[in-house]
């Protein structure tokens, strides 16, 4: 008896063995490794050119693109039938120079992702430069919010001119579309995505100043530039557009450079009620968060005052 006990022990052993590497080479055909890997294939300006790690690029917006795996094993795992995952068990950040900044990813064949269900999950992500070192890093973390994988830092230099003034909008939930709002001096120009530009002489965007990036699909990124301001007080407001039937807050993050110098960095968080797509941007409702004002020399410098 005992030793028909122990050879059933050995049976158990060993079917839970063959299951383990039975999984384990499942993942590795499938070109898998640690859960959470992330991977930086590389920067992609807007003519489709690709900067490797360390080169150099003259195109300020760019879009960072790669892999991630899922942080840790779902219910979908557990069965040997099916071993892809439809929900991503975790977050991703992507930290742009030195601010994490969550992102989605995808495993459903869009958004340039190469295989539906094969648990590789892409992103593509825009962001627009600064003049000079720009950084870049993938960070995945669990559902408790430990640290999982990360990336090897990314270095890009930018051979741009430097902006009097970069803003860049992003916000924390997906499927929503907040918007950034920027007016100059006059209270006459206005940029925000019906006038991602302007003419001399004329209302509407700002003259020499563009929205680079208009996000309508959760996350942001939205980016405003302006090579160079005029002097006076340029007023910087966030909407929050559309919840496209999300429930939840959503904490919206902008971050100033006046001249390339140090960013500010302003938060606020969004409930629901204050969704408004109202088209009367001068007034505020209560429901516009009204970010910051930034006094400009006209010289290439200027103060923010939060508010």
């Amino acid at each position: 008896m005992e030793r028909k006990g122990v050879s059933v022990i050995a049976i158990v052993i060993l079917i839970v063995v063959i299951a383990i590497v039975g999984v384990g080479v499942y993942f590795l055909l499938k070109g898998g490794g640690a859960f959470g890997d992330a991977y930086i294939a590389g920067l992609l300006d807007e003519n489709g050119n690709l900067t490797a790690n360390g080169g150099t690029t003259t195109q300020r917006v760019q879009y960072i693109k790669g892999t991630v795996k899922n942080p840790q094993a779902g219910q979908a795992a557990l069965t040997a039938m099916s071993l892809s995952q439809t929900t991503f068990n975790g977050k991703i950040y992507l930290k742009f120079n030195g601010s994490d900044e969550e992102i989605p990813a995808y495993d459903d064949g869009t958004h340039e992702d190469a295989t539906e269900g094969d648990d590789i999950w892409t992103f593509k992500e825009a962001r627009v430069l600064i003049s000079g070192t720009n950084t870049f890093q993938i960070i995945v973390k669990n559902l408790a919010g430990d640290i999982v994988a990360q990336s090897e830092v990314f270095t890009v230099n930018a051979n741009i001119p430097v902006m009097d003034i970069w803003i860049q909008l992003t916000w924390g939930t997906d499927q929503t579309d907040v918007d950034l709002h920027v007016w100059n001096p006059n209270n006459i120009n206005h940029t925000y995505w019906a006038q991602r530009t302007g003419i001399v002489g004329y209302t509407g965007g700002i003259p020499g100043a563009e929205l680079d990036v208009d996000d309508v699909d959760g996350y942001g990124p939205e980016h405003f530039t302006m090579q160079s301001a005029q002097a006076g007080d340029y007023v910087v407001k966030v909407r929050y557009y559309s919840a496209h039937g999300v429930t939840a807050k959503t904490t919206a993050t902008v971050r100033i450079s006046i001249a390339g110098g140090e960013y500010h960095t302003y938060t606020h968080t969004f409930t629901s009620n204050d969704v408004s797509a109202e088209i009367d941007y001068d007034t505020t409702y209560g429901y516009d968060w009204h970010v910051a004002t930034l006094s400009m020399t006209g010289t290439g410098g200027g103060t923010v005052t939060e508010g």
